[in-house]
C-alpha cells in the first residue's frame, strides 16, 4: 500500500506528458494504459514507475506498427529499404522493445521478491486488547511443581572406607 505522500507523488508524475498520443487517441490510450496496470498490478512506487515504463514502451511499439504501415501505402517495394523513414522507425522499435523487456523483467524481479519477502516474513501481530483476550493459557500441572525429594546419593565404598563405617 502507497501512502499518502507516495500516492500525492506518482498522481503528479502520471499527469506529465510522457507519451505522444495523437489527437483522437486519449481515449484508446487511457484504456490501454488503465488496463495494462490493471494487469501488471503494481504495488510501490518503484513496481509502478516500471509498469509506466511497460505502458509507455508498449504505446511505442503500437505507434511503430502504425507508422510501418502508414508507410507502406505510400513507398514501393523497391524504395522501401531505402527509406530514410524506415530506418528510423527499425531503430525507434529496436529501442522500445528493449526497454519493454527491461521494465518486464525488473518488474517481475521485484514482484517475485516482494512475494517471497511476505511468504517467508513472519507476520507481526500489533498488541491489543484481542490479542491479549484469545493468549493461551498457561498448562495446569497435575503435581507438585517441585515434586518428590530425590534420595540421598549413595555412598561408594571408597567413602565408606575411609570415614569408617
Amino acid at each position: 500500500m502507497l501512502s499518502q505522500r507516495e500516492n500525492e507523488l506518482l498522481k503528479q508524475f502520471q499527469n506529465l506528458p510522457r507519451e505522444f498520443v495523437a489527437n483522437g487517441a486519449h481515449h484508446a490510450y487511457r484504456e490501454f494504459r488503465d488496463s495494462l496496470l490493471a494487469e501488471l498490478a503494481p504495488s510501490g512506487i518503484l513496481e509502478t514507475l516500471l509498469a509506466d515504463e511497460i505502458v509507455s514502451a508498449s504505446w511505442r511499439l503500437r505507434r511503430c506498427s502504425e507508422n510501418e504501415a502508414d508507410l507502406a501505402f505510400t513507398v514501393t517495394e523497391k524504395s522501401e529499404f531505402d527509406n530514410p523513414s524506415m530506418g528510423r522507425i527499425s531503430r525507434a522499435r529496436a529501442a522500445a522493445a528493449k526497454l519493454l523487456f527491461q521494465a518486464i523483467n525488473e518488474l517481475r524481479r521485484l514482484q517475485t521478491e516482494r512475494q517471497l519477502r511476505a511468504q517467508t516474513e513472519p507476520k507481526q501481530e500489533k498488541p491489543g486488547l484481542a490479542r491479549l483476550h484469545c493468549a493461551p493459557k498457561p498448562p495446569r500441572l497435575k503435581t507438585n511443581p517441585i515434586g518428590k525429594i530425590p534420595p540421598a546419593p549413595a555412598k561408594s565404598r571408597h567413602s565408606a572406607a575411609r570415614h569408617g563405617p
